[in-house]
Parts: C-alpha cells; structure tokens; sequence
C-alpha cells in the first residue's frame, strides 16, 4: 500500500484543486482503500482531527487482503502515486464533463426548438395582422368628399325607395279596386 504521508499529500493538492469529497473518494477507490480509510485521510487532509485511534495502529486491514500485499508489494514512487492518482481523476473528470457538454447540448437544441416554433408562430401572426392593416388602410384612403357623395346618393336613393314604395302601395290599393269592381260587375251579370 502507498505510503500514508504522499496520499495525505495528494488529497490535499486535490481539495486545492477545487475537487469535491466525491472526485476524491472516488481516485481514493482506484487506490483500494476502504471507506473509513477514504473518510479517515480525507478528514485529516481538509485539517480536520478525527477520533483518536489507538496510537501505533493502522486501519484495520482484512488479512486477505494483507497477505495478498505481502506477497505482491512493490515500491511505489511518490510521483507516480501522484501521476497515477492525477491521470484518474482528470479522466473521471473529462468524462463526467463530456456528459455535461451533451446534456447541456441537449438543452440547447429543445430550447432552440422552442424559440423556432415560437418564432413561426410570430411570423403568421404578424402577417394576420399586416392582411387587416391593409384592408383599414384601403378603407381610410376614400377621401372627406367622396364619403359626403356617397352619404348624399345613398340619402337620394332612399328618397326614392321610400317614393316607389308609397307608388306601390297606390298601384295595389287601385288594383284592388278594380277587382272589386270586376267581380261585383261579373255578379250581376249572370
């Protein structure tokens, strides 16, 4: 296992960095330390003194595990611990802000969407509204004078509607007359 001091010294450099207790936990796991160790160095790298363990003692270890090290324990460089520690996180970090570019792509085409459909719909609008100006506009272009016109040939017509009518209404009475007149006439005669 790598020398307690070079991954305190790592943690450190990482919360320097701007990385979060998660990003840390997580290049933490790549070292294969369990989650009291994780929470443990992480503890004391942020200068926080966590309960007093006994002194001289270590992590609790499984002895698997322990012996499994043993037998395959190789000497690490500080600077390939940290090298090691640097390439992992950087790529769980590339990784996690591609996921963001996508996501934050995606939020940019619905909202571009959107504002296109949002756009078309002003655009139809627009062009009701033009058709009516138009037609207002046609409507206020007959001048004071020949409004006046108008209003005195529509007065003149109905002048003589009103005259047709009553002539009309003379024609009928006549008429009536002269029905009367023939059948009363037809009666005596047989």
């Amino acid at each position: 296992m790598a020398d307690t001091k070079i991954i305190l010294e790592t943690i450190k450099r990482m919360y320097d960095a701007g990385l979060d207790d998660r990003s840390v936990s997580s290049a933490l796991d790549d070292l294969g330390l369990s989650e009291d160790e994780k929470s443990h160095l992480m503890s004391l790298a942020k200068g926080k003194v966590p309960a007093q363990k006994p002194a001289g003692t270590e992590p609790e270890i499984p002895r698997q595990a322990r012996e499994a090290e043993e037998e395959f324990t190789v000497e690490i460089e500080p600077e390939e611990v940290h090298e090691k520690i640097a390439e992992k996180t950087a790529k769980k970090i590339r990784e996690e802000l591609r996921q963001r570019e996508a996501s934050e792509q995606f939020r940019e085409a619905t909202a571009q969407i959107s504002l296109d459909k949002q756009r078309e719909e002003l655009e139809r609008q627009s062009e009701k509204i033009s058709d009516i100006h138009k037609k207002v506009s046609s409507l206020e272009r007959i001048p004071g004078s020949d409004q006046q016109r108008i209003f005195d040939r529509l007065s003149k017509i109905e002048k003589d509607v009103a005259e047709i009518k009553g002539q009309n209404t003379a024609l009928q009475d006549l008429l009536k007359k002269v029905i009367d007149v023939t059948r009363k006439l037809l009666t005596k005669s047989k």
